[in-house]
């Protein structure tokens, strides 16, 4: 068996898209996954599974159980998860954890876009990237940053879904 994270996107925000943590630790149970456990209601359950659901088939049964069409999953095995925490470059002392972001890549951008993303000149904010994800730091928090989850996805043209750096290490924890 081995130990996975599947990230949602997009989902219990502003009373929006509402799954409840208890009925997705049920749903995943019933694809047969094993040592299921979520982590905030914000989309992060952790697994393990002799070879890992396809993110459709997740996003499918997701749909399924609780009828919200197209909620984009990311999985990620612990060694993946563990690479890209230690790729970050914002995580080390004196680090805000609540300032430190995380984007997962949902697929390989090109060259160029991620340095159009480089490029962007945001005072408040810094950017850099990495195998799998950019890690973002707001200086004055993601809330008054130009740039914006939705900015990022744009420049990159790819998915993205955003974790706090918090959230990224309880993840690694939870996977090991």
């Amino acid at each position: 068996m081995k130990a996975y994270a599947a990230l949602l996107r997009g989902i219990n925000v502003g009373g929006h898209r509402k799954v409840p943590m208890k009925e997705l630790r049920a749903m995943c149970e019933g694809l047969g996954l094993s040592r299921v456990r979520t982590y905030v209601a914000s989309g992060n359950v952790t697994f393990e599974a002799s070879r890992a659901p396809t993110e459709a088939g997740l996003s499918e049964a997701i749909a399924r159980t609780f009828g919200h069409d197209d909620v984009p999953v990311l999985v990620r095995d612990a060694a993946t998860l563990r690479a890209i925490h230690e790729g970050n470059p914002f995580d080390g002392p004196g680090a805000d954890p609540k300032k430190v972001y995380v984007g997962f890549l949902a697929a390989r951008p090109t060259k160029a876009a991620v340095a159009k993303l480089l490029a962007r000149d945001d005072p408040d904010a810094a950017i850099a990237a990495g195998e799998g994800a950019v890690y973002a730091r707001y200086d004055d928090g993601l809330g008054r940053s130009k740039l914006t989850h939705a900015v990022i996805e744009r420049l990159l043209g790819v998915d993205v879904t955003m974790r706090n750096l918090n959230t990224v290490r309880t993840l690694v924890e939870m996977t090991e």
